[in-house]
Protein backbone atom coordinates (compact mmCIF):
# COMPACT_ATOMS: atom_id res chain seq x y z
CA UNK A 1 0.00 0.00 0.00
CA UNK A 2 1.73 3.63 -1.00
CA UNK A 3 0.28 6.52 -0.27
CA UNK A 4 -1.84 8.80 -3.16
CA UNK A 5 0.49 12.05 -1.92
CA UNK A 6 3.86 9.31 -2.21
CA UNK A 7 2.37 8.92 -6.05
CA UNK A 8 2.02 12.51 -6.41
CA UNK A 9 5.70 12.98 -5.91
CA UNK A 10 6.73 9.85 -7.38
CA UNK A 11 4.97 11.35 -10.97
CA UNK A 12 5.72 14.74 -10.46
CA UNK A 13 9.69 14.47 -9.38
CA UNK A 14 10.61 11.29 -10.82
CA UNK A 15 8.11 11.03 -13.98
CA UNK A 16 6.99 7.67 -12.33
CA UNK A 17 4.82 6.17 -15.37
CA UNK A 18 3.34 3.33 -12.84
CA UNK A 19 2.63 6.18 -10.38
CA UNK A 20 0.74 7.98 -12.99
CA UNK A 21 -1.46 4.87 -14.01
CA UNK A 22 -1.97 4.18 -10.41
CA UNK A 23 -3.31 7.26 -9.69
CA UNK A 24 -5.54 7.61 -12.06
CA UNK A 25 -7.11 4.47 -11.22
CA UNK A 26 -7.67 5.31 -7.85
CA UNK A 27 -9.16 8.13 -9.12
CA UNK A 28 -11.01 7.88 -11.81
CA UNK A 29 -11.92 4.12 -11.26
CA UNK A 30 -9.58 3.15 -14.06
CA UNK A 31 -7.05 4.66 -16.47
CA UNK A 32 -9.89 4.85 -18.83
CA UNK A 33 -12.52 6.79 -16.08
CA UNK A 34 -9.28 9.30 -15.24
CA UNK A 35 -8.96 10.10 -18.71
CA UNK A 36 -12.09 10.88 -19.41
CA UNK A 37 -11.84 13.58 -16.49
CA UNK A 38 -9.03 14.75 -17.16
CA UNK A 39 -10.34 15.60 -20.69
CA UNK A 40 -13.82 16.68 -19.07
CA UNK A 41 -11.00 19.30 -17.26
CA UNK A 42 -8.86 20.45 -20.34
CA UNK A 43 -12.23 21.30 -21.95
CA UNK A 44 -13.32 23.66 -19.11
CA UNK A 45 -9.54 24.99 -19.43
CA UNK A 46 -9.89 26.12 -22.35
CA UNK A 47 -7.76 23.93 -23.98
CA UNK A 48 -8.27 23.84 -27.61
CA UNK A 49 -5.58 21.99 -29.06
CA UNK A 50 -5.38 18.75 -26.70
CA UNK A 51 -6.98 15.32 -26.26
CA UNK A 52 -5.52 13.02 -23.58
CA UNK A 53 -5.41 8.86 -24.09
CA UNK A 54 -3.32 8.41 -21.21
CA UNK A 55 -2.48 9.80 -17.36
CA UNK A 56 1.73 9.70 -18.43
CA UNK A 57 1.96 11.41 -21.46
CA UNK A 58 3.70 8.19 -23.68
CA UNK A 59 3.37 8.99 -27.43
CA UNK A 60 -0.55 6.89 -28.27
CA UNK A 61 -3.39 7.27 -30.82
CA UNK A 62 -4.98 10.15 -29.84
CA UNK A 63 -3.13 11.72 -27.47
CA UNK A 64 -1.36 15.21 -28.15
CA UNK A 65 -1.72 18.85 -27.37
CA UNK A 66 0.11 22.40 -27.52
CA UNK A 67 2.70 24.74 -26.17
CA UNK A 68 0.02 27.09 -25.27
CA UNK A 69 -2.25 24.41 -23.47
CA UNK A 70 0.74 23.15 -21.51
CA UNK A 71 0.78 27.28 -20.24
CA UNK A 72 -2.73 26.70 -19.01
CA UNK A 73 -2.05 23.67 -17.39
CA UNK A 74 1.03 25.27 -15.52
CA UNK A 75 -0.77 28.38 -14.59
CA UNK A 76 -3.56 26.16 -13.11
CA UNK A 77 -1.20 23.94 -11.36
CA UNK A 78 1.71 26.66 -9.65
CA UNK A 79 -1.68 28.55 -8.97
CA UNK A 80 -1.69 25.27 -6.09
CA UNK A 81 1.26 26.09 -2.98
CA UNK A 82 0.92 22.35 -2.68
CA UNK A 83 2.23 21.75 -6.03
CA UNK A 84 4.76 24.33 -6.38
CA UNK A 85 6.32 22.16 -3.20
CA UNK A 86 6.16 19.04 -4.93
CA UNK A 87 7.30 20.58 -8.42
CA UNK A 88 10.48 22.09 -6.75
CA UNK A 89 11.61 19.57 -4.46
CA UNK A 90 15.26 18.20 -5.82
CA UNK A 91 14.65 14.90 -4.56
CA UNK A 92 12.05 12.25 -2.73
CA UNK A 93 12.07 9.33 -1.08
CA UNK A 94 9.75 6.75 -1.44
CA UNK A 95 8.39 4.07 0.59
CA UNK A 96 10.45 1.16 1.19
CA UNK A 97 9.90 -2.12 -0.93
CA UNK A 98 8.19 -4.80 0.94
CA UNK A 99 11.31 -6.68 1.24
CA UNK A 100 13.09 -3.55 3.04
CA UNK A 101 14.73 -2.13 0.78
CA UNK A 102 15.22 1.97 0.86
CA UNK A 103 14.21 3.94 -2.31
CA UNK A 104 14.98 7.76 -3.46
CA UNK A 105 15.37 9.67 -6.70
CA UNK A 106 16.11 13.22 -7.87
CA UNK A 107 14.50 15.34 -9.96
CA UNK A 108 14.32 15.07 -13.25
CA UNK A 109 14.17 19.00 -13.34
CA UNK A 110 17.60 19.25 -13.52
CA UNK A 111 17.32 23.46 -13.86
CA UNK A 112 16.14 23.59 -10.08
CA UNK A 113 19.73 22.98 -9.31
CA UNK A 114 21.62 25.24 -11.89
CA UNK A 115 19.01 28.12 -12.80
CA UNK A 116 18.65 31.00 -10.32
CA UNK A 117 14.69 31.33 -8.98
CA UNK A 118 13.76 28.16 -10.77
CA UNK A 119 10.62 26.82 -9.10
CA UNK A 120 9.44 23.85 -11.43
CA UNK A 121 7.61 22.66 -13.12
CA UNK A 122 8.08 19.06 -15.73
CA UNK A 123 10.03 17.52 -17.95
CA UNK A 124 8.96 14.89 -20.69
CA UNK A 125 10.81 13.14 -23.41
CA UNK A 126 8.34 10.86 -26.03
CA UNK A 127 9.64 9.70 -29.99
CA UNK A 128 6.78 11.77 -31.26
CA UNK A 129 7.49 15.20 -29.26
CA UNK A 130 11.47 14.61 -28.73
CA UNK A 131 12.38 16.96 -25.64
CA UNK A 132 9.88 18.65 -23.60
CA UNK A 133 10.33 21.18 -20.55
CA UNK A 134 7.32 23.42 -18.67
CA UNK A 135 9.18 25.22 -16.08
CA UNK A 136 8.74 28.32 -14.00
CA UNK A 137 10.80 31.20 -12.87
CA UNK A 138 10.53 33.74 -10.38
CA UNK A 139 12.97 36.80 -9.58
CA UNK A 140 12.36 39.94 -8.18
CA UNK A 141 8.53 39.76 -7.81
CA UNK A 142 8.30 38.32 -11.25
CA UNK A 143 7.21 34.90 -12.14
CA UNK A 144 7.52 33.65 -15.81
CA UNK A 145 6.92 30.46 -17.47
CA UNK A 146 8.59 28.83 -20.23
CA UNK A 147 7.43 26.03 -22.69
CA UNK A 148 9.80 23.70 -25.20
CA UNK A 149 8.69 21.41 -27.82
CA UNK A 150 11.40 18.85 -29.77
CA UNK A 151 14.36 20.26 -28.39
CA UNK A 152 17.21 18.38 -30.42
CA UNK A 153 20.46 17.78 -28.56
CA UNK A 154 21.67 16.51 -25.42
CA UNK A 155 19.79 18.23 -22.70
CA UNK A 156 18.69 20.63 -25.18
CA UNK A 157 15.40 21.46 -23.44
CA UNK A 158 16.65 22.54 -20.78
CA UNK A 159 19.36 25.20 -22.30
CA UNK A 160 16.53 26.02 -24.83
CA UNK A 161 14.48 26.92 -21.42
CA UNK A 162 17.40 29.04 -20.26
CA UNK A 163 17.95 31.00 -23.15
CA UNK A 164 14.01 32.24 -23.38
CA UNK A 165 14.58 32.73 -19.62
CA UNK A 166 17.47 34.65 -19.60
CA UNK A 167 15.70 36.41 -22.66
CA UNK A 168 12.93 37.06 -21.16
CA UNK A 169 14.35 38.39 -17.69
CA UNK A 170 16.47 40.62 -19.25
CA UNK A 171 14.54 42.25 -22.16
CA UNK A 172 11.09 42.14 -21.39
CA UNK A 173 10.66 45.03 -19.34
CA UNK A 174 7.77 46.65 -17.50
CA UNK A 175 6.50 49.90 -19.53
CA UNK A 176 4.22 52.62 -17.98
CA UNK A 177 2.32 54.62 -19.45
CA UNK A 178 0.91 57.72 -18.22
CA UNK A 179 -2.34 59.66 -20.17
CA UNK A 180 -2.89 63.07 -18.35
CA UNK A 181 -4.21 66.30 -19.20
CA UNK A 182 -6.78 67.26 -21.72
CA UNK A 183 -7.10 66.23 -24.15
CA UNK A 184 -4.92 63.09 -22.65
CA UNK A 185 -1.31 62.76 -23.68
CA UNK A 186 0.36 59.36 -23.50
CA UNK A 187 4.34 59.85 -22.41
CA UNK A 188 5.77 56.01 -21.72
CA UNK A 189 8.74 55.42 -19.61
CA UNK A 190 10.00 52.18 -18.40
CA UNK A 191 9.60 51.33 -14.43
CA UNK A 192 10.66 48.94 -11.85
CA UNK A 193 8.04 45.75 -11.27
CA UNK A 194 6.57 47.39 -8.38
CA UNK A 195 3.57 49.34 -9.01
CA UNK A 196 3.59 52.08 -10.82
CA UNK A 197 2.32 55.33 -8.97
CA UNK A 198 1.93 58.69 -11.02
CA UNK A 199 0.20 62.14 -10.26
CA UNK A 200 -0.63 64.74 -12.46
CA UNK A 201 -3.11 67.20 -11.79
CA UNK A 202 -6.95 65.84 -11.16
CA UNK A 203 -7.10 63.21 -13.56
CA UNK A 204 -4.55 60.18 -14.51
CA UNK A 205 -4.32 57.01 -15.67
CA UNK A 206 -1.42 54.19 -15.33
CA UNK A 207 -1.74 51.39 -18.01
CA UNK A 208 1.15 48.65 -17.89
CA UNK A 209 1.89 45.80 -20.78
CA UNK A 210 4.90 44.09 -21.56
CA UNK A 211 7.11 45.41 -23.97
CA UNK A 212 5.94 43.54 -27.38
CA UNK A 213 2.58 42.65 -26.79
CA UNK A 214 -0.35 44.68 -28.24
CA UNK A 215 -2.96 45.70 -25.61
CA UNK A 216 -5.97 48.19 -26.38
CA UNK A 217 -5.12 52.14 -25.73
CA UNK A 218 -7.17 52.88 -22.13
CA UNK A 219 -9.64 55.89 -22.72
CA UNK A 220 -9.90 58.42 -19.91
CA UNK A 221 -10.93 58.39 -16.39
CA UNK A 222 -14.19 59.47 -15.84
Amino acid sequence: TVSLAALVRAAMIHSGKDAAAAIAEHIGGSVDGFVRMMNDRAAELGMENSHFANPHGLDMAGHYSSPRDMLIVALQAMSIPEFVEISRARMMVFPDTPTGTQRSASNTNRILNSYNGSIGIKTGETPNAGLTYVGAAERDGRRLFVVVFNSVGRKAHFSDAIQLFNWAFNDLRINGTLYAGVPYQAVAANVDPSPLIAEAGVEALVHTAVQGVTSETPGPLD
